[in-house]
């Protein structure tokens, strides 16, 4: 079957300070230029990409160091597609100014939040935005609509639980696309996004998620609420998370679904593939 990994990363991530453990997490396997892209894919025959940037504690070297990776991996490859890192956070006002005013540009389809990187104060709630955040977040979405991209906002626990969004998807979703990151991403998390994802697929939103770092019932889950309604399995994109996934284990995730051959298609290649290739015929 085809794959088109919807969402992993470049850039070198480098050490890390977590909780005391000074550690180095991906050395040997991180994904540190287009090079290394065009191998991964070639090694996990992955037809089609989308990647987007590694992100650190330094919430500056994204925009600085690893953006420049997408542009080059997606000038070198007719097969790869980029989003940049964007950030609402004042301290990177500049850099997101800066990124956001150059676009359009070719096979840049989407720009990445995380606000699982954000202080505690700011989740998706525009309750706990101040003018600046709100300014900055408005910039990131105007950008996206005006120029057809697909937010992907990564989704989890604390600052991005889905439950943050009950004021900003009615206020802010009309005629913007987003990809949630991991659908919800944990035990507890899925039960926080499934419903709400469903209930926002029949409202009508233009929304995806994508299948990394799912467990073992979300999917499954998924399955059984399409039963009642096929559509939502259109709205279902396969996704590395690499190198934070393990190519192979979310494949077989897929692979393995109690299914038929048809739906695993579409996770695997074809629901990306209507999305993406779409955006790449309005460019």
């Amino acid at each position: 079957m085809k794959v088109f990994d919807a969402h992993s990363h470049i850039g070198l991530f480098g050490n890390v300070n977590y909780k005391g453990n000074i550690c180095t997490p991906f050395a040997g396997f991180e994904i540190k230029n287009p090079e290394d892209v065009q191998d991964f894919m070639r090694r996990n025959h992955i037809a089609n990409s989308l990647i987007v940037p590694h992100y650190t504690p330094d919430l500056a070297e994204p925009f600085k160091l690893f953006n420049p990776l997408i542009t080059n991996a997606v000038e070198q490859s007719t097969n790869i597609y980029g989003g940049y890192w964007v950030s609402p956070l004042e301290e990177v006002t500049k850099f997101n100014d800066k990124i956001l005013q150059s676009l359009p540009k070719k096979n840049i389809l989407a720009l990445k939040i995380s606000p699982s990187a954000w202080p505690k104060k700011y989740t998706l709630n525009p309750k706990s935005w101040d003018i600046s955040f709100k300014t900055n977040m408005g910039k990131i979405i105007r950008s996206a609509r005006e120029h057809n991209l697909v937010i992907h906002i990564h989704t989890g626990s604390n600052q991005a639980d889905a439950s943050h969004m009950d004021e900003f998807i009615p206020k802010y979703g009309k005629g913007l696309k987003i990809q949630f990151v991991h659908m919800g991403g944990s035990m507890s998390g899925h039960l926080s996004f499934i419903p709400r994802f469903v209930k926002w697929i029949n409202e009508g939103y233009d929304f995806y998620a994508d299948t990394s770092h799912s467990r073992g019932y979300a999917l499954k889950w998924c399955l059984k609420l399409a039963e009642g309604n096929p559509f939502l399995l259109k709205r279902i994109l396969f996704a590395s998370d690499n190198p934070w996934g393990d190519f192979g284990q979310e494949l077989s995730k897929i692979e393995g679904l109690d299914c038929s051959m048809k739906i695993k298609e579409d996770i695997l290649y074809t629901n990306a593939m209507n999305l993406y290739s779409k955006l790449l015929i309005k460019q």
